[in-house]
């Protein structure tokens, strides 16, 4: 995303710098106990166009409904790192939206 706001650049970085540890905790969470995953998109889906609140929601309601998808684990320490992913994705809101 380009933006000429500072607030806005720096609630960006801190998203992006802290979501790959984020993803990665949960994933080697899940294969310490399931194991290895071996089926999964090679890359992601990007949103192009949205404006970063718009996306933000967009992964906010993806978040949500893929953890109750069936099939998707439902144990607490696991929850727990969806948890996470969601806390810096509603921060990272919180920031775009009263702060920029």
């Amino acid at each position: 995303f380009s933006t000429n706001s500072y607030s806005v650049h720096k609630a960006l970085q801190n998203f992006y710098e802290e979501i790959g540890d984020h993803v990665d905790d949960f994933v080697e969470a899940f294969q310490g106990k399931y194991g290895l995953l071996t089926k999964y998109p090679a890359t992601a889906e990007l949103m192009p166009n949205m404006n970063p609140i718009d996306y933000l929601e967009y992964l906010k309601e993806d978040v949500q409904t893929l953890r109750r998808a069936n099939g998707f684990p439902q144990d607490s320490e696991l929850q727990n790192e969806v948890d996470n992913i969601a806390n810096l994705i509603n921060s990272t809101l919180y920031k775009l939206r009263f702060l920029a």
